[in-house]
């Protein structure tokens, strides 16, 4: 597991943690609001893909992704105690151990419970239902390029590299295919 140790600009951090995901005349969501809940609850909480990779390059974040060591519907259950006035859902894939909460205008915030390859059934990932999982490896080998499959750390602030060639891909401007056979 590769922490990189490359200095990330807080501010983009911040603003991404202050990105709204669910707003009406009585509820401001932010991201924050619900990293903080998932930890709560005891989750393993990781902001993933893009937004780190973008954050490497001094860009800000534009789709911020979440994923917990947790099933999806355990998420979806810590968001409807949290706000139970929300009918927030606005994809949820039991199976695969995906959701998407918030709303429409702020674009929500996609909750995936980490996945592993190993999982797979009859060579179909698509019909697999997966179980949660812990090991940051596993999934980003279900991820796509290496520069998707950075980590962010909600809890030691780190950025994690579990596969150890994102980072030289991203500076090398380089697209590597890293999804497991």
């Amino acid at each position: 597991m590769n922490r990189i140790d490359a200095a990330l600009d807080p501010v983009l951090i911040a603003d991404a943690y202050a990105r709204p995901v669910y707003r009406d005349d009585r509820h401001d969501v932010r991201v924050g609001d619900v990293i903080e809940l998932l930890q709560a609850a005891g989750m393993r909480v990781f902001i993933v893909g893009g937004a780190p990779r973008d954050w490497l390059v001094g860009q800000p974040g534009n789709d911020i992704d979440l994923c917990v060591d947790a099933a999806a519907d355990d998420a979806l259950l810590r968001l409807r105690e949290a706000y139970p006035a929300i009918d927030g859902v606005r994809m949820h894939n039991q199976r695969f151990g995906v959701l998407r909460w918030g709303d429409e205008a702020s674009g929500g915030v996609d909750i995936n419970m980490l996945r592993s390859w190993k999982d797979i059934r009859n060579d179909d990932m698509w019909t697999t239902t997966f179980v949660p999982r812990a090991d940051l490896v596993e999934d980003a080998q279900m991820r796509d390029f290496s520069v998707n499959a950075f980590y962010y750390d909600c809890r030691d602030n780190a950025l994690l590299d579990p596969l150890g060639c994102g980072i030289d891909d991203v500076q090398a401007k380089t697209l590597r295919l890293i999804t497991h056979h």
